[in-house]
């Protein structure tokens, strides 16, 4: 089998690998808190080094070559993957942007030290270079599965098509490796031959190394589509979110208040009709509006930063009191808004909004230490009993929100009283 003569090869590994170097380096510059491309970029630096050491071992035209050649090799090859796989997982488990807290850095290491000492472990364990080979591949081969299993389970916000692409890099490198494993395995069993040629491990390294070139080019041009799907992604989740609690923003309620009111627009027994019964194959929805008493003397009195953390302590507990299905949404300042799914009575109505009010009040801890009281006060309208369009709705939820508000202030300016009396 024709194989690519030594210059042209290195030529082309060479300006590939320099090349995968300058592109990995942009990706994780221009997305340095995104996890995962900072571990390929360290992977592209080795692929250079790696596609020379192959150089050298094919250069050693009769004999064996060196054994620390081999051991440079497998310690290359193996931390590579284990890079890529790495920057993989972390990838596609990340959710958002937040940055991947130290700890799990562990683990690379402990995956690093154990790649980087498969070089010499294999060497120490099989003195026979085509047996070394046949284990050394088939450790590789393993290492491959791996990353393809990864890019298939994927990610949310990375198409299939995208990752499909990526996993033809891995498909093109795992089929060298699993032909240069069935022909080292065919050395191992004696069969030297092929046709009127001799079978040599520096023939079978030279397409090996070919395609692996190949994946190197492939592989950072699916890094890019990836990494640009995931930004993409970020920035529309960002136009679409509150950047201090991370719940769904105005934009957001709009859309999901349209989706949720459009087949109640096409009932033919409420046209025009307020408060006509609804049919049951059409589900109705509650919104309740609420925003936090004493809110403005926690900034005056602790600071804005408390306030801060007041609120995005009420958005954790919101997050935890709505169900699938439900949307908590922050408007701005201390309102917030939340649409409930199935909620079409009054009774519904005034019981989630007590299910609300437990969840939500109670004491808070801000980031200094300090303890400060969430109270709510609380109004809901039903859809489409009060209303179809979205205006009138969070009119009326509103109104009854400022009169639990007047309520509640009402009820508090005697004891005041009393207790200034006492005093």
């Amino acid at each position: 089998m024709r194989t690519l003569d030594l210059p042209t090869m290195a030529l082309l590994s060479v300006c590939i690998g320099i090349a995968t170097v300058i592109l990995m380096g942009v990706i994780w510059r221009a997305n340095a808190r995104m996890p995962g491309p900072a571990l390929w970029f360290v992977a592209s630096l080795l692929s250079p080094v790696l596609a020379g050491v192959t150089v050298l071992i094919r250069d050693a035209e009769t004999g064996p070559y060196p054994p620390h050649w081999g051991m440079a090799y497998t310690s290359l090859a193996a931390l590579l993957f284990v890079l890529v796989i790495d920057g993989l997982i972390r990838f596609m488990a990340a959710e958002d942007r937040q940055a991947v807290p130290e700890r799990a850095y562990g683990r690379t290491f402990a995956f690093c030290t154990a790649a980087a000492l498969s070089g010499p472990i294999l060497a120490g364990l099989f003195s026979d270079p085509v047996l070394r080979q046949t284990v050394q591949d088939g450790v590789l081969l393993l290492l491959v599965a791996a990353a393809l299993l990864l890019l298939l389970r994927g990610a949310a916000d990375v198409s299939i098509p995208i990752r499909l692409f990526g996993c033809v890099a891995f498909l093109l490198v795992g089929g060298a490796l699993l032909w240069r494993w069935i022909n080292t395995y065919h050395l191992l069993t004696g069969d030297l031959m092929v046709g009127d040629s001799p079978r040599t491990l520096q023939a079978i390294d030279g397409t090996a190394q070919f395609l692996f070139t190949v994946w190197s080019f492939w592989w950072t041009y699916a890094v890019v589509l990836m990494v640009l799907k995931r930004s993409q992604a970020r920035i529309e989740a960002l136009s679409r979110e509150d950047a201090l609690t991370g719940l769904p923003n105005r934009r957001e309620f709009d859309r999901v208040f349209e989706a949720a009111a459009k087949p109640l627009l096409s009932v033919p027994e409420r046209s025009g009709i307020r408060g006509a019964p609804l049919p049951k194959s059409v589900p109705g929805f509650a919104v309740l509006t609420f925003d936090l008493d004493g809110f403005k003397e926690i900034n005056d009195t602790i600071g804005h930063l408390a306030g801060d953390d007041c609120l995005i302590e009420v958005g954790r507990r919101l997050k935890l009191f709505c169900r699938s299905g439900d949307l908590p949404a922050r408007f701005g300042g201390d309102e917030f808004v939340v649409l409930l799914k199935e909620i079409v009575t009054a009774e519904d109505l005034t019981a989630a909004m007590t299910r609300l009010q437990a969840a939500v009040e109670g004491p808070a801890v801000t980031r200094d230490g300090q303890t400060v009281t969430v109270r709510l006060s609380i109004g809901g309208a039903l859809v489409p009993a009060d209303g179809i369009n979205q205006t009138d709705v969070l009119h009326v939820a509103d109104q009854r929100m400022y009169q639990a508000k007047q309520q509640r202030r009402r009820q508090s300016w005697p004891r005041a009283a009393a207790e200034e009396t006492a005093s």
